[in-house]
């Protein structure tokens, strides 16, 4: 054995040990360049698509320590923006439902209004034509009557207006508690999946 072997030796484990740690610094590279695109993309996140989109082994992302923290950290992240997206998605909707449930209580209260106001209208015409018969000619009674039945035709139209807003209005709510039992229903999904995805 020559003196300058061990030296030699020394150097190719430098080298090989310098070598090593390039190659893991560029797999974290890789790793999260492919982390990053998972989450941009908004793709599931599993193990094995990691590894694969990394071009790295699953042996890498659980035996290397920071590939490891970088995962956990990654998933954590991506479970909450799942969270937090499901979260906005069903404020928009149930806000969408709202508005529209509001709308149609507006509608309601509207024809009621008119509904009141036109009875009254009636009921004062009515009394007038009760008051005009005696002293007006026939054929103005019967144009007071002919103008009756046409102010009964506009309260039956406005009766049907209220029965279709009010029938809307149903639906509008049984929407809305329906959207709000499939948005949880989701919300869960959304959770045990990447709670799943993280095993």
């Amino acid at each position: 054995m020559t003196r300058n072997q061990p030296r030699e030796e020394a150097r190719r484990t430098d080298a090989a040990n310098q070598t090593r740690r390039e190659n893991v610094s560029a797999m974290l590279e890789r790793l999260a360049k492919a982390m990053r695109q998972l989450d941009e993309r908004g793709e599931g996140l599993t193990a094995a698509e990691v590894a694969r989109r990394a071009r790295v082994s699953r042996t890498f992302l659980y035996q290397n320590a920071d590939a490891r923290t970088m995962l956990s950290d990654f998933r954590v992240k991506a479970a909450q923006s799942s969270a937090l997206a499901a979260e906005r998605n069903a404020s928009r909707r149930e806000a969408i439902w709202r508005e529209r449930a509001l709308n149609a209580e507006d509608s309601l209260s509207e024809a009621r209004g008119e509904i009141t106001l036109q009875r009254r209208t009636i009921g004062s015409l009515l009394g007038k034509i009760e008051e005009l018969e005696s002293a007006l000619p026939e054929e103005s009674a019967k144009r007071l009557l002919g103008e009756n039945e046409s102010l009964a035709l506009q309260v039956r139209e406005i009766k049907q207006d209220l029965r279709n807003t009010e029938e809307r209005l149903a639906a509008a709510r049984a929407n809305n508690r329906s959207l709000d039992e499939r948005i949880a229903e989701l919300e869960v999904t959304v959770l045990t999946r990447d709670g799943v995805k993280g095993d």
